[in-house]
Formats: C-alpha cells, structure tokens, sequence
C-alpha cells in the first residue's frame, strides 16, 4: 500500500530571541529506492555526512537543502517550515506553540500531497508527538541523529529559521544584539548586549532571567 513517510523536528526551543520553528519532511514510499539510492550517490560524490543539523556546517546544511529541492522538483518528496513568534511562546508556552506548529505543518503536508492521516508513517524526534489522528507515529530519541527523514526535517528547519535570523541582522533595531552570529541563543554576546539595550520586540520575555534583565 502506497503511504507517506514523514520526519518531524523543531529547531529554536531554547534562543532568548526569535521563533520556533518545526520542519516536516515527506517522502513518497513508492519513491524511497530511488531517493536513498541517489541520496547514497550524493554523500559518496560530495564526501559528506548525514548529521543532525546542529552537526553540519551552513554550508553542509546548503547542500542537502539543494539537494532535497531537486529531489522534490522530481516528485519524490515534500517539505514545509512553520514557525511561531516570540510573542506567541511567551503568550502560549512552548509546548503549546510547538503542539500547533506540528498540526499546522502536517496539514500542509496532508494537502500537498493529497495523503490522509491514515496512511501517514510519521517519526518524530525526541518528545515530540502528533495529533491523535495520525495513528502510525512513533517518537524517537535521537531521532535527528538516527532516522535520516528526521534528520533532513532538522535541516531544513534550522536552514530556514537561521536565515530568518541573518535577515534580521541586516535590521538596525536588531543587528546590536548580533542575532545573525549566535541565532537567538544566550550567548555571552547576547546576555551583554540585552543587559546594555534592554529587550527588544522579539525577544522572549518569559525566558529572560530576572539577572539578566
């Protein structure tokens, strides 16, 4: 029976600063040969590795996205980014934001490729979890470093969210926190300057540390 197989991962739990972002990869099973077949080609021609994002390079990240992208251009898969912003997590909470990204992504998905839940495969790393309806899902510890869908949905999630945040580097209002050097995270750079300018508007107010602010 055709069915879709499908890798969840979130990038951006714990910045100071910025969304949260979770990616969804797809693969059509009736296209897996083919995809690990030229995948395996790729990491022989390209002397690369199959990482957990936060493992490879941003120009390692550059080339699997590139490569996914013609991999989709062929048919054989689908991806989407959805994000939720700063206000959002400190109006909500994580857990939530992070409950009604995966929802919205995998209902992006389910459109794109006209599968209904039930013949969705999904794996999802770490404690994340589905909705119910999605009866064939199964969380997995390290998935990101074990389960290749996972792991391209990592990529593709930290590629996006992290060129959002260089785009914001550009922007005088954000550039003095150098948001486009540590990606949001809590750095010493960072501490310093929020301590020096104060928050910002896309600053996570719930994470700050009394010390800090």
């Amino acid at each position: 029976m055709k069915h879709l197989i499908i890798g969840i991962d979130e990038v951006g739990r714990g910045p100071l600063f910025g969304p949260v972002s979770i990616g969804i990869f797809s693969l059509y099973s009736s296209k897996e040969n083919i995809f690990f077949k030229k995948l395996k080609f790729f990491l022989k021609r390209s002397n690369m590795q199959l990482k957990d994002s936060k493992k490879l390079t941003h120009e390692a990240r550059k080339k699997f996205v590139s490569f996914l992208k013609n991999r989709k251009d062929e048919g054989m898969c689908e991806y989407v980014v959805v994000s939720m912003s700063s206000s959002s997590i400190d109006a909500y909470g994580i857990s939530y934001c992070i409950k009604k990204l995966i929802k919205k992504g995998l209902k992006k998905i389910s459109n794109i490729s006209s599968y209904q839940p039930q013949k969705m495969i999904v794996y999802l790393d770490g404690g994340l979890y589905a909705p119910k309806e999605y009866i064939h899902q199964y969380t997995i510890i390290k998935g990101d470093e074990n389960k290749t869908v996972i792991t391209f949905a990592s990529i593709i999630a930290k590629e996006k969210r992290d060129a959002y945040m260089r785009l914001l580097q550009k922007n005088k209002k954000y550039s003095k926190y150098a948001v486009g050097m540590h990606m949001g995270y809590g750095t010493l750079v960072h501490r310093k300057a929020i301590a020096r300018f104060g928050l910002s508007d896309k600053h996570r107010i719930t994470y700050i540390s009394e010390k800090i602010r």
